[in-house]
């Protein structure tokens, strides 16, 4: 009771807590913002003035400006280290009290708005310096003030919605109370049986007192055993040792032991994806007599359908040279793939199961459409810094061919020299494989490996799908062997991350004791990013060539290593598996088990097939259970409304759909606006952070493009170089960005799922229908687009970098690299905010329309099946026996759902 009384109270201490560690851990006050500060406080100083004449006017405006900047950067800090928190909090609050509607969303808006220029100048202490102590305790009085006004804020927000609830609370009070009652009038009843049971027992006592005694004979037949308690079940004896029955279990190649019979329990469990699939089969079966649940059969036969003809596909990623070639052989159990690709004409290469078309040994072999050609010889040229007009006059690939004709590869920046090698290869296949171009065909053998390895040939192919018979293909899966991390092709950076997201794992090969490359990096990053997207984590990172190890310590240590390096990119605890892929195969070849235990290919493919039987095998089995359960609740529903009579059922019926047809009519009119600003709001907090993240890694990207070992002073043309430099740092910083904004793009899909299905449960909670739970909408597919960040610009002209360079000693030595580091930061991210403005108010018309069409989408279904039930209310008054039938059909799916 005391605890019920108490429930507001420390509800409201629960949320003052999580209030003050999310203000404590906020911060407002970054570097950047500290230098804005420092800027502010040198312009409040006695003397300060703008130019040599310092004219009050430019001096004014010069301090205006200054107090500007840094309000629109304190805002920025405040929105997304600490607004959004504070909302996305209150929303959930209001959201459990029945509260939020389109009023309350404008007031909190109004809540929490960024401070002004006025109130940023009012902390500002009259006669404070601008040195580092007076910056960083202007920068802390400014974090600390701004957090105690949100913090009264939220809390008066907080204080309102709780006691918002205490009607709630105090009906729950009142409820326990009456309970309270009724439990002490039964305790009171309770102790005055007991009171006269025990006068009872006294009077027995003293009536067995007034008989004469007994005989023994007749004392022994009056000892009867007590009567069990009500409900107890005799215990059986257990059986002797020596009549245990032996446990034996009949498999292919002999008998089994019973641990060996557990493992096989084990193994029959991998098959959770077909035993889901029979399980909704059945339910299928099982609904098909009964018209108003024809929706829900036809749901579950397409799931099945989908469980059965789904195929399992492994990604393999890594650079060049890491030997995911060889590894894939290894799995496979044959030399499939060519191990030796080139990288700059590296191909999509799927290793899947023969077919009544495709025999074993041969591939069909898809070759790029001539606009995608076009775009891929235009990207490289525009890599290796020809102008765009340029590449947009060409007619035809002959012009285009020849504006990199004269380049010379030392003139050339070394990450632009394969582009230089792929417009070569191409400009000498072009007469044999130009005209193949948008077509398919079959190759096997040699041909095969020539369209998939020969620079030539390989640069004109999109993909190839290989047909190879084997255990890992038999079983359904596909094994793709995705172009290095360091492809030139400017679309493979695109479909790797849909393999990263779409594949069911994913398979991360490295060398041995090769260090990453950048773009190792840059990929291990973008698999940090999004691992917690998952549901689960299907990353596997093969250490490969182990053979090279001298000893286990060695091999031990490099692993640590890499999993050091892992931890750097966000990926905790990776499963690592060290494997020589080339014993790996020559073992599988010669059946020798000692042999592939030996080169770690046997612990990782029994790892791997745990995660693929196992665990994913369990998502099948609980979207199965989840799908049977929110059935069994409609089965329930409808033998509910069968029990009620002819006019109670009508009524029932009529009013849900009264309140379904409100439902669907506010759905079709789109989101309500309360909905959607959390995405809204979420959305600029990713673009926030991924910015501060490329951000934080310019000076790597500066230092990789303007690297010592480029900019020698050896005879070559230093001002080409610098100028590829230039360009491969936009290429870098670019690339970068774009990696961010799909991983971005990815969980904000998940937002949107998350935020689609929190709506439509509460949409049907507030009209009344709770019995009728919905398909949970499909995780949304929104296609956001990734454009290029830098194709507008900024274009430095050479002159302008050779004023910064002059010579590698006053680059390197003296101050030319600091000072081109942050006049190339400021220009990059300047044109780095416009693109990321642009994509803010694409991506958020894009996302609103998805809430809107995922909402119509439900809207329409929901109507359909709540048609479905007014027609089976109406079947159950015409039909006889129709109850009878709606009973035994709860007993079979009560059944059915027990033995998943």
């Amino acid at each position: 009771m005391e605890s019920a009384r108490t429930a507001g109270e420390r509800q409201l201490d629960g949320l003052k807590r999580e209030l003050d560690q999310l203000l404590g851990n906020a911060g407002l006050t970054p570097a950047e913002t500290r230098e804005k500060a420092r800027a502010v406080l040198e312009s409040r100083q006695a003397g300060f003035k703008v130019g040599w004449l310092g004219s009050a006017a430019k001096t004014e405006a010069e301090r205006e400006r200054r107090l500007a900047e840094l309000a629109a950067d304190f805002a920025a800090q405040a929105e997304a280290n600490l607004h959004v928190h504070v909302r996305a909090m209150l929303r959930r609050e209001a959201r459990d009290a029945g509260l939020g509607d389109a009023a309350w969303e404008a007031a909190l808006e109004a809540d929490f708005t960024a401070p002004g220029a006025v109130w940023l100048a009012s902390l500002v202490k009259p006669g404070a310096g601008a040195g580092g102590d007076a910056t960083l305790q202007y920068a802390s009085e400014l974090g600390s003030e701004w957090k105690k006004k949100v913090r009264k804020t939220a809390l008066g927000r907080f204080e309102a919605i709780v006691a918002s609830r205490q009607p709630e609370r105090d009906a729950a009070v009142a409820t326990l109370a009456s309970s309270l009652g009724e439990l002490s009038e039964r305790q009171a009843a309770a102790d005055r049986l007991r009171a006269l049971d025990a006068e009872a027992d006294d009077a027995a006592r003293r009536l067995v007192g007034m008989l004469p005694e007994a005989g023994a004979a007749d004392i022994a037949e009056l000892n009867l055993p007590a009567p069990a308690p009500l409900g107890a079940q005799t215990a059986s004896r257990p059986l002797p040792a020596d009549a245990a029955p032996a446990v034996s279990l009949s498999i292919a190649g002999g008998e089994t032991s019973a641990d060996e019979a557990a493992r096989a329990g084990e193994r029959e469990s991998y098959g959770a994806s077909a035993s889901a699939a029979d399980m909704l089969e059945r339910g299928a079966a099982l609904l098909a007599p009964f018209p108003e649940l024809a929706r829900h059969r036809e749901s579950l036969s397409a799931k099945a359908a989908q469980l059965r003809d789904s195929r399992f596909t492994i990604a393999l990623f890594g650079a060049f040279s890491a030997g995911k070639s060889s590894f894939a052989n290894a799995l496979v159990g044959q030399p499939a793939l060519p191990v030796s690709p080139n990288p700059t004409t590296a191909t999509i290469n799927r290793i899947v199961a023969p077919g009544a078309d495709a025999p074993h040994g041969t591939a069909r072999i898809y070759m790029k459409e001539a606009d995608d050609m076009r775009s891929d010889l235009a990207h490289s040229l525009a890599r290796l810094g020809v102008r765009e007009r340029d590449i947009e006059a060409a007619d035809g690939p002959a012009e285009l061919f020849a504006l990199a004709a004269r380049m010379s590869p030392d003139d050339i920046h070394p990450r632009g020299r394969p582009h230089l090698a792929f417009l070569r290869a191409a400009a000498r296949g072009w007469e044999r494989y130009g005209p193949l171009l948008g077509t398919s065909f079959t190759a096997e053998g040699a041909d095969y490996r020539r369209y998939v390895a020969d620079e030539e040939a390989s640069c004109f192919v999109a993909s190839a799908d290989l047909h190879v018979d084997s255990p890992l293909t038999r079983s359904g899966a596909v094994l793709v062997d995705t172009p290095g991390a360091d492809s030139i092709n400017a679309r493979h950076t695109g479909v790797a991350f849909e393999y990263i997201k779409n594949a069911d794992a994913v398979l991360f090969v490295t060398y041995y004791n090769h260090a990453f490359t950048e773009a190792d990096r840059s990929f291990l990053h973008q698999l940090g990013s999004v691992k917690d997207a998952f549901e689960l984590d299907k990353m596997f990172f093969v250490l490969n060539a182990a053979d090279l190890a001298a000893s286990a310590e060695e091999l031990a240590g490099v692993a640590a290593h890499v999993e050091s390096q892992l931890l750097k990119h966000g990926i905790r605890q990776p499963r690592i598996y060290p494997v020589s892929s080339l014993y790996g195969l020559e073992a599988k070849l010669a059946g020798d088990a000692a042999g592939r235990r030996q080169s770690g290919l046997a612990d990782f493919e029994a790892a791997f097939r745990r995660f693929a039987d196992e665990e994913l095998g369990s998502l099948a089995l609980a979207s199965a259970r989840k799908q049977l359960t929110r059935i069994g609740a409609r089965i329930d529903g409808l033998l509910g409304a069968a029990s009620e009579d002819a006019a109670s059922r009508q009524a029932s019926a009529a009013a849900m759909l009264q309140a379904a047809e409100s439902l669907r009519a506010a759905w079709m009119a789109g989101p309500p606006e309360a909905a959607v600003q959390p995405l809204v709001e979420e959305l600029g907090e990713q673009l926030y952070h991924l910015r501060r993240r490329v951000q934080y890694r310019f000076g790597e990207h500066f230092m990789t493009a303007f690297h010592p070992s480029v900019l020698q002073d050896d005879g070559r043309d230093l001002r080409k170089l610098i100028l590829s430099c230039w360009l491969d740092l936009k290429r870098g910083v670019g690339e970068d960005l774009q990696q961010e904004l799909r991983s971005a793009g990815l969980r904000m899909e998940t937002a949107l799922g998350r935020v689609v299905g929190r709506q439509v449960e509460d949409g049907i909670a507030r009209a009344g229908l709770g019995g009728f739970e919905t398909d949970s909408p499909a995780a949304p597919s929104l296609g956001l687009p990734v454009p290029e960040p830098f194709g507008a610009g900024p274009d430095w002209d050479g002159r302008k970098l050779w004023q910064a360079f002059r010579s590698p000693k006053h680059f390197f030595e003296r101050e030319g690299a600091a000072a081109l580091k942050n006049e190339a930061e400021a220009a990059l991210f300047q044109a780095a905010d416009a693109w990321l403005a642009g994509i803010r108010e694409d991506w958020a018309s894009r996302i609103a329309a998805a809430f809107e069409s995922e909402l119509q989408e439900v809207a329409v279904r929901l109507s359909a099946e709540l048609a479905a039930y007014a027609e089976g209310v109406r079947r159950a008054l015409e039909t006889p026996g129709s109850d009878d039938a709606l009973r035994r059909l709860q007993s079979e799916w009560e059944g059915l759902k027990s033995g998943i």
